[in-house]
């Protein structure tokens, strides 16, 4: 059914566009949302991640047609000058034979490759799942960047704005003689550096919704309000690395994959060394002729048991290409299991001090709220203050907690797909 439908707007594109029309972004847009388009079965990855099952089972059925029956028509005109003791001095000898052949048994060769074939097309299956949890840590990315762009727009639009009301009151202490020409050019030079800053962010708000679009698969459908999403992975227990390292090849399914990988190959292999085993296969046959013979049958039964005597260079060949391609499964298997390791070590670290960076943040935003309340009341009291800069410290302490929330966020998505939801809370690391 999930096939089907690919083919269907593959072929009729215009039925597509019109669903995706039909189907505009909610306003504002959640996180949820972007997230349950995942699975769109008409993304490219996930369109890999089919094309992938479809060879898979191609494969499968290759191995299987080893054993399939075969059978054809063999019809023949012929005209002839028959021998003067023949019984049938007739010339038209035409014939016609229905043949039915099927290979019954080759000693396993067979057998490894049709298991070859499933451990893969087992593997590529689950592994779909993989495939579409990382379309979700893609979008999950493309929607916090939208949100990051927004507020280093609102930051550095306050910035901008303190700045300039501070160089209009520089320009009358400088119409006084108050300040010099120097003084003046230098707020002027920061005031046109953070309006040039300005204008790099909001080309990456603009940016990073086209980008959006394109991950979610809806290319042209920008979004201008984006909901502020509730995230709570700072509150889970994080389990100790050595816990979990013991539990990358139960649940981790990049490298279940490469386990399948070098199942398979050993699997050819065992095939290719089975090359020169005797094949035991069945064949029936009838026969029709024109002209009546006492040397012919009208149907024949057999049994052939084909036996090699010599295993040539071909099937040496064979073997050879099985075997190193057995070996180079099992390298880049070790080589993943490497750098799974790393990768997870680092997850484990980037949690851990995006937690401490996330604690610091609370604080120092408690100080500049502090700081802004006392600034507000002396402004209101009319007495000097840099009630403005308080202002912009806030905002940019706000971006740092939204960055910190969104890679934390990310972190531990990636933790857990990379144990396929399954991580084990049992031993936390209570540091």
């Amino acid at each position: 059914m999930r096939l089907n439908y690919i083919v269907a707007c593959l072929l009729f594109p215009s039925v597509l566009l019109a669903e995706q029309v039909s189907k505009s972004l909610p306003d504002p847009l959640t996180l949820d949302y972007v997230l349950s388009l995942a699975s769109d079965n008409l993304h490219y990855d996930v369109l890999q991640a089919d094309a992938m099952i479809v060879q898979a089972d191609a494969r499968l059925q290759q191995a299987e047609s080893a054993y399939a029956l075969e059978a054809d028509i063999n019809i023949k005109a012929r005209w002839a000058d028959p021998s003067s003791l023949a019984f049938d001095q007739s010339k038209e000898d035409h014939s016609s034979y229905l043949s039915v052949r099927k290979p019954l048994y080759d000693f396993g060769q067979t057998a490894s490759n049709i298991s070859a074939a499933e451990i893969e097309k087992q593997s590529v299956v689950a592994n779909l799942e993989y495939q579409l949890g990382q379309r979700k840590i893609d979008i999950a990315r493309a929607f916090f960047n939208v949100l990051l762009a927004d507020y280093q727009e609102r930051w550095d639009n306050e910035q901008v704005v303190i700045t300039w009301v501070n160089h209009e009151a520089e320009k009358d202490r400088h119409a006084l003689g108050e300040i010099s020409d120097v003084e003046l050019l230098k707020i002027r030079t920061r005031l046109e550096l953070l309006e040039s800053q300005r204008s790099i962010s909001r080309s990456q708000q603009y940016s990073s919704r086209v980008n959006l679009a394109e991950v979610i698969n809806r290319p042209g459908q920008l979004s201008s309000n984006l909901e502020l999403p509730q995230l709570t992975y700072d509150q889970r227990p994080l389990p100790d690395y050595d816990s979990l390292v013991n539990q990358l090849e139960t649940f981790n399914q990049p490298l279940k994959l490469q386990f399948a990988k070098v199942d398979a190959a050993e699997k050819r292999l065992q095939s290719a060394q089975k090359q020169n085993r005797p094949v035991l296969s069945a064949e029936v046959t009838m026969s029709e002729h024109e002209r009546e013979s006492a040397a012919r049958n009208d149907w024949a039964a057999e049994l052939t048991l084909t036996v090699p005597l010599l295993e040539h260079q071909g099937m040496q060949a064979k073997i050879a290409r099985a075997r190193s391609q057995w070996l180079s499964e099992r390298a880049l298997l070790l080589k993943q299991a490497s750098a799974t390791r790393q990768a997870l070590l680092n997850l484990c670290q980037d949690i851990k001090l995006l937690g401490v960076q996330k604690k610091q943040l609370t604080t120092e935003m408690q100080y500049h709220e502090l700081e802004l309340d006392r600034n507000r009341t002396l402004y209101e009291m009319e007495v000097a203050t840099n009630f403005g800069t308080a202002m912009v410290a806030i905002s940019e302490t706000r971006y740092k907690q939204l960055k910190t929330d969104f890679e934390l966020a990310l972190a531990w998505m990636n933790l857990e797909l990379m144990f396929n939801s399954q991580i084990n809370f049992d031993e936390a690391d209570n540091e």
